[in-house]
């Protein structure tokens, strides 16, 4: 939900107000490129004619380049525009706010600002080091490596089956010809099987091939309100049930219970993300160990004495 804009130029007088429209309109039409803040130093007769002030800083038609896009839409710029004057307004009275409570350390405030540039600029470099030179491809040697060498990571925290699952209104036709192929589950039945859903299911999983979350599975079920769950999986192949509207029909294939090793095939992609993941944090530490080395080779750094 989009936040409600606070009313600033309901506080501008009417004159103000329209100052701040018409060279918005001016510098919407221009267009450009940059956003530059002014800083708020004390009041000083400015040469050209602000759109905003905040106590004793001044928005300029100049620190507004670039805000809006080129084609866009008279009204779509008139609102963008409204939304950063009143930001920029918002900004400024906090700023005179917390600079007329606190002493600042302006020392200290820099090498913030210093810190947040280099690790946003070194941030961007990595990014872009590492989406160039990092190889995607994961064989499944390495997936069964790490998988074999790290089980103690791969409990299950949930029941999963291997199932097909089939919900019908009691008025579906041919019911007795669909139990008896879906209860055999037999090769050779599988299209009829598909076909019958397709047609008259109100909600179907016929992949019995892919390792699913049990309660995801039933959670529209009869089932779903189960007390032993793991008992159930373990006594059943086939279940049906229903409740006033619907008919439902389970086929199990497979099951592994919580708290056991969670099969290859069910974590396969969280192993493949995590190698990929691992492989970033390798390609980044060696850039910044390269980097030095490289300088350390051409002497182009050395520190002075501080004491």
């Amino acid at each position: 939900m989009r936040k409600p804009e606070k009313p600033f130029t309901k506080h501008m007088t009417w004159t103000k107000t329209l100052l701040i429209g018409v060279f918005a309109g001016l510098w919407i039409l221009t267009g450009c490129e940059y956003l530059q803040v002014s800083n708020p130093d004390p009041v000083v007769e400015p040469e050209i004619n602000p759109i905003a002030r905040a106590h004793n800083a001044f928005l300029y038609p100049q620190d507004v380049e670039g805000i809006v896009k080129p084609n866009t839409s008279s009204e779509d710029s008139a609102a963008i525009m409204n939304r950063f004057v009143n930001a920029w307004i918002q900004k400024q009275l906090m700023l005179q706010e917390a600079a007329s409570k606190i002493d600042f350390d302006e020392a200290e405030i820099e090498r913030k600002i210093l810190d947040y540039r280099y690790a946003l600029m070194v941030y961007q470099y990595q990014k872009f080091y590492v989406e160039q030179t990092l190889d995607e491809v994961v064989t499944e040697e390495e997936i069964d490596t790490y998988y074999q060498e790290n089980q103690d990571n791969f409990q299950l925290k949930q029941n999963i089956v291997l199932g097909k699952f089939v919900r019908l209104t009691k008025e579906a036709p041919q019911q007795e010809r669909f139990i008896q192929v879906f209860r055999t589950d037999l090769p050779t039945d599988q299209e009829e099987i598909s076909s019958y859903c397709f047609r008259f299911a109100e909600s179907y999983t016929l992949d019995d091939t892919t390792w699913v979350n049990f309660n995801e599975l039933v959670k529209s079920s009869p089932w779903n309100s189960l007390e032993d769950r793991a008992e159930f999986l373990r006594s059943n192949t086939f279940v049906q049930g229903e409740d006033d509207d619907y008919q439902y029909f389970l086929h199990l294939k497979g099951y592994q219970l919580s708290g056991e090793l969670a099969p290859l095939d069910f974590v396969r992609e969280q192993i493949r993300q995590i190698i990929i993941n691992r492989r970033k944090v390798e390609l980044t530490n060696q850039l910044e160990d390269d980097v030095f080395q490289r300088a350390v080779e051409t002497n182009d750094f050395e520190i002075f004495s501080y004491e």
